[in-house]
């Protein structure tokens, strides 16, 4: 009898000093550590849909950002179907490089092997340039090194232009057909500083916002296999010239990007102006429908 009033009194006095708060306490600690909170969880769940962003990027991200897409690889992500959203089978399936380079509308048809020229005598400067980019190409070797500006000799002298043109001009020497485009070997290269591939190129145009649309036919190339490309320039009636042989500035570029196997088409714009604002500038701010482009 005694014995078990001791065990009574024994349990009482435990409970009143508490520890079953203690055992409770431990307890809860130990769930903490094993059970991160809502917010611990929320934390890594942000941070794993910003990994999926970066690794797939949206059709918008291609459409508008293209070239830092393509300079950083993220375009293996980018689907076929993704880049033809905003085709027209019929538009597409006219368009051709004979559309522009021809002997009824080009004053002499240059052929560099590596693209052609429609050059023009009396504006003493290309009217349309075009070529066919390989996919396979494009990215294989990039030579770093660039060689000097040339005379085109397949241009009698009085129709030609030269470096000095475009000394104190305000323009740059801007390239028709893109040097890094043809950069995969030295032949190649060497051919796109003729000067008749050239055109003075408004400086912020040039450097900021025409460089994109170069970028993104590269872009276009490897995700296609390959991309039929045609610069056209525009050239207002009287035009403004420079230097001492009067080379004639285009008002503005248009850049004609198809595929036909793809059914793919993609036309963009570039006025030559050095007033442009160049920081929130974007490919689809240049875009303009392919049915409207002329001389």
């Amino acid at each position: 009898m005694i014995k078990s009033l001791l065990l009574i009194l024994s349990i009482f006095l435990f409970s009143a000093c508490g520890g079953r708060n203690e055992i409770g306490t431990s307890v809860h600690d130990t769930n903490t550590t094993d059970n991160p909170s809502t917010s611990e969880i929320n934390t890594e769940t942000t941070s794993v849909h910003d990994t999926n962003t970066t690794d797939n990027p949206s059709t918008s991200e291609i459409n508008t950002e293209t070239t830092s897409v393509h300079d950083t690889n993220t375009t293996d992500n980018s689907s076929t179907s993704e880049i033809n959203t905003e085709n027209n089978s019929s538009t597409t399936q006219l368009l051709s490089l004979d559309m522009f380079i021809n002997s009824n509308s080009c004053s002499q048809v240059i052929d560099k092997v590596f693209y052609t020229i429609c050059y023009d005598y009396h504006l003493k400067a290309a009217k349309a340039v075009g070529y066919t980019l390989s996919g396979d190409l494009v990215s294989e070797l990039n030579i770093k090194k660039r060689p000097s500006f040339k005379v085109e000799w397949q241009i009698e002298s009085r129709y030609r232009a030269s470096t000095s043109d475009y000394v104190h001009s305000g323009y740059d020497r801007g390239h028709i057909a893109p040097d890094a485009s043809f950069d995969w070997s030295q032949e190649s290269l060497n051919s796109t500083y003729s000067l008749a591939n050239i055109m003075p190129q408004a400086r912020k145009v040039n450097r900021y916002t025409w460089v994109k649309a170069e970028k993104y036919e590269r872009f276009i190339a490897v995700r296609l296999g390959s991309v039929q490309v045609l610069n056209v320039m525009s050239y207002s009636q009287n035009p403004v010239r420079i230097g001492q042989h009067g080379i004639a500035v285009p008002s503005g570029y248009y850049k004609i990007l198809f595929n036909h196997e793809k059914n793919y088409s993609r036309c963009l714009y570039y006025a030559n102006d050095n007033n442009i604002v160049t920081s929130e500038d974007i490919l689809r701010n240049h875009e303009v429908s392919c049915k409207e482009i002329q001389y």
